[in-house]
């Protein structure tokens, strides 16, 4: 299986495609796990489907919207004989509409202020030619009601200058303005090993917080493959567990000497937050996944298997690169 680019709150799905009536439908796997499994035997509906696959991908190129700051596809949702046809939202690349109308990974926008939408391009498109005002959306979201999909209208009121991030939120309470902004903090090796420890923290933190899991220990040799894989995407500009050389995880750890099997979770946030809030808003997001699913974010850094961590950080600007290397043996 080959993981396909994703900028994502927590970036980096799986996409695992099966042929059905003209359509694929949609599978994520959000860890890639020891040497990218061939086949799809564990394969799971999308988190929240009902027993019947709902949602359905029409493309496998995946688009970003700078305005509403998240990945997605064309896809379609089945709701009887009907399927509209929408931008299924793969994830997320920082703060920005997306975020502040509440859309998650796995929602498909319908339509904005009426427009129907099927690429991620075209919203921006959409969004570039209205004026300022009320931006009313129509998404669709696996659930457990009936027929397994529920419909949303998110609404919020923004600015006329949206490609620079200018807006306010109708759901935020303060009305308060929010405008990107460049980072004041530096960059520095300091500051970067910080954060690794910082997000260390996070993960045995939330390993206590569920069920009582046991600490990760930290192993040098996964930190040093963590952070130079966090510095690779940040100099090449890309967001996937393959590189653009074709190595995968497993491929990368052989060839710095870990024979070991690993597993591999990706982050990446942009937004006009400090780097510490980035990196702890990267590990929310991969937490606040679907629980009791061993191939997501969330499964991997709770895995009651796993033995040490390597965690690896790179900064650009205001995005923050975030790769953590997990491995089931005694790695120093």
């Amino acid at each position: 299986m080959r993981s396909n680019k994703s900028l994502h709150r927590l970036s980096c799905t799986v996409l695992v495609l099966f042929a059905c009536n003209c359509v694929m439908t949609l599978q994520t796997f959000h860890t890639t796990q020891k040497a990218y499994a061939k086949g799809t035997k564990g394969a799971k509906p999308l988190s929240g489907a009902t027993s019947q696959q709902r949602i359905f991908s029409l493309s496998q190129e995946q688009k970003n919207s700078e305005i509403l700051k998240i990945w997605g596809v064309p896809a379609c949702v089945l709701m009887g004989k009907e399927r509209p046809r929408g931008l299924y939202v793969t994830g997320f690349t920082g703060d920005g509409l997306g975020s502040q109308m509440g859309l998650q990974t796995g929602d498909v926008i319908l339509s904005l202020n009426g427009h129907v939408l099927i690429d991620a391009k075209q919203a921006d498109s959409v969004l570039t030619q209205m004026k300022s005002g009320r931006l009313k959306a129509v998404v669709a979201r696996a659930s457990g009601a009936v027929g397994g999909i529920s419909f949303l209208s998110p609404t919020i009121i923004y600015t006329a200058d949206p490609l620079n991030q200018t807006y306010s939120s109708q759901n935020s309470g303060s009305g308060a303005i929010v405008t990107a902004s460049g980072r004041s903090e530096p960059a520095t090796e300091q500051t970067i090993s910080a954060l690794e420890d910082y997000m260390f923290g996070l993960v045995n933190q939330d390993r206590a917080a569920n069920g009582g899991l046991p600490p990760l220990a930290r192993s040098s040799q996964l930190s040093r493959l963590a952070r130079k894989y966090a510095d690779d995407m940040k100099k090449r500009n890309f967001f996937a567990h393959q590189d653009p050389d074709g190595l995968s995880p497993i491929e990368r750890a052989r060839r710095d000497g870990i024979m070991a099997s690993v597993w591999e979770n990706l982050a990446t946030e942009y937004g006009n937050r400090n780097y510490r809030s980035l990196v702890q808003r990267g590990q929310n997001q991969m937490m606040n996944e679907p629980p009791n699913d061993p191939h997501n974010h969330r499964g991997c850094i709770l895995n009651a298997n796993h033995h040490c961590v390597g965690i690896g950080v790179s900064i650009a600007d205001s995005r923050v690169y975030c790769v953590q290397e997990f491995s089931p043996e005694s790695i120093p």
